[in-house]
């Protein structure tokens, strides 16, 4: 089972690797950054991934959906071309 709380879950270091790797291929890649919508680095998924997961996941009620689409308002700053932020099943 994942552990979505863990140290090696929320750090971003995992993640640079990655994108370090990928853009080292020289070839147009997409890095889509999946870390289940925990920890406090979205800015850093921004930088390093095409899109980054935004929120846990989407249940099949209004609730939810009025959940994540309310956790945007504060990304704005960092969605950008190139840069997106993934609302699960929304986008």
């Amino acid at each position: 089972m994942a552990n979505y709380n863990g140290a090696v879950s929320v750090n971003p270091a995992r993640f640079r690797t990655m994108a370090d790797a990928l853009n080292a291929t020289s070839r147009p890649i997409v890095y889509q950054i999946c870390q289940w919508g925990v920890g406090e680095n979205i800015r850093q998924f921004a930088e390093l991934g095409n899109s980054y997961r935004m929120s846990n996941d989407i249940q099949n009620n209004w609730k939810s959906i009025w959940r994540i689409a309310n956790q945007i308002p504060p990304l704005v700053k960092w969605i950008k071309p190139g840069a997106y932020a993934d609302m699960d099943m929304l986008t």
